[in-house]
């Protein structure tokens, strides 16, 4: 049996953040499922399995690039956890038992689990409490970087680097060199407007209208700090390192790299940048003392006057 409860665009749509439910549905299967259905939820898409083949053919079937939140009973889950936790589509796990002390020790050698509940009702109303205390344009936001080590040998070449490093170096500065051509704004507009899975779709055609309008190269920034699709759609394909998307986004990453430049100021000041982190990543930061970082996105702040 395979229940879908919310799911409205392809299941591989990147970046797209599921919960999927592996429980046993021979006993009270319609009140689980239910339960599941009104509960509240931070995430876009919830599956609800209870065959273990099934489930995990499905998660396997997610690219790397979606995000799964797992939820399993017990049981079901010693027999499936050991094959997915290691999937970079997995990011959290969490487990329903009605023993929690008995079971935590095993659950506890798996880095992705976050929580053993005996009660069903308390893990439904943990999630969105953890998964929502990020802003949703702080999770659009989201620092990444790649890392490369600083210790390399100055005859190595470039083959022999990070090339998830280098790639996001080449990328950037060869779509800042590309020229201007009279049809990328168009481009752009109609792309945006064949998106398939949007939020809004009454507002958001508007939106994209008054951009292909209103848009000049000197308010580029003005654009990316304004709540739209553009500063969404962008920090998402620099995420995702998706070149199709960014290729469209040439002539918007140019105006933006270039009016901070004609516009900056003739003295040194100071201005803050706030930005949440998860677990994974300060980790990952933190390991990384004495290494080269790249910031694979634009940052901004605001300069109080």
């Amino acid at each position: 049996m395979e229940s879908k409860l919310k799911s409205t665009s392809n299941k591989n749509n990147p970046g797209t953040f599921w919960q999927i439910w592996l429980f046993d549905l021979s006993n009270n299967a319609q009140k689980i499922v239910d339960t599941v259905k009104e509960g509240p939820s931070s995430t876009d898409h919830i599956r609800i399995f209870e065959n273990i083949v099934e489930c995990e053919q499905f998660i396997r079937s997610l690219s790397g690039d979606n995000r799964i939140l797992f939820i399993a009973d017990i049981l079901l889950g010693q027999q499936i956890i050991p094959q997915i936790h290691q999937l970079r589509q997995v990011f959290a796990i969490y487990i329903y038992s009605t023993e929690e002390q008995a079971n935590e020790l095993w659950c506890r050698q798996f880095k992705k689990f976050r929580g053993i509940y005996t009660q069903l009702n308390k893990l439904i109303a943990s999630i969105p409490s953890r998964y929502s205390r990020r802003p949703r344009r702080d999770m659009d936001e989201s620092f990444v970087f790649s890392i490369l080590n600083a210790n390399i040998d100055q005859e190595q070449s470039t083959t022999e680097l990070d090339g998830r490093f280098v790639h996001s170096q080449l990328l950037i500065d060869a779509l800042q060199r590309m020229k201007s051509t009279s049809t990328e704004i168009e481009e752009f507009v109609y792309f945006c407007l064949n998106q398939k899975d949007i939020k809004d779709p009454n507002a958001y055609p508007k939106l994209v209208q008054e951009f292909q309008k209103e848009y000049k190269s000197n308010n580029s920034v003005w654009w990316y700090t304004r709540d739209s699709f553009v500063y969404r759609m962008l920090n998402k394909a620099l995420r995702l390192h998706n070149v199709d998307v960014l290729f469209l986004f040439r002539f918007f990453i140019r105006d933006l790299a270039e009016q901070p430049e004609e516009n900056q100021l003739d003295y040194p000041t100071h201005v803050d940048r706030g930005q949440s982190l998860s677990t994974y990543e300060l980790k990952k930061l933190q390991q990384s003392v004495g290494k080269m970082i790249s910031i694979n996105s634009f940052l901004s702040t605001t300069l109080y006057p």
